[in-house]
């Protein structure tokens, strides 16, 4: 199912999660939201009964999940492009010499992205 954290840990590079205590306790709870998908996502708020719609506050035309967010939300667009290259290639494009699909990312530039984003900041559903 979208928006879970089995399907969002696909992306990322396991090897960098260590790197992930270098950064500041808001940045990490944000990134960390991303990844498992209970954060303030209207889908997930939906399940606890505190809203009644899942579609995305930002672009109102898909479900609000992490995965909508990470891969998807035309309103992060340009900032997606920016901090997560490694996701705008092709998924069957290799990097050299690694065995590691060019869609696996640095932890710390999805912490990036997330804090750029603002997508978290002051959140009222």
């Amino acid at each position: 199912k979208a928006g879970t954290a089995k399907e969002t840990l696909k992306y990322i590079n396991m090897k960098s999660l260590p790197s992930l205590t270098t950064l500041r306790k808001p940045i990490i709870n944000q990134t960390m939201y991303v990844l498992t998908g209970h954060g303030p996502f209207r889908s997930h708020l939906v399940k606890l009964k505190l809203v009644d719609e899942p579609s995305c506050p930002k672009c109102d035309s898909h479900e609000d999940t992490s995965m909508h967010f990470l891969l998807n939300c035309p309103k992060f667009h340009s900032i997606r492009k920016s901090h997560l290259t490694a996701l705008c290639k092709p998924p069957n494009h290799r990097q050299p010499n690694t065995n590691m699909p060019n869609h696996c990312i640095n932890i710390c530039d999805l912490a990036d992205y997330v804090r750029l984003s603002d997508r978290f900041t002051n959140n009222r559903y």
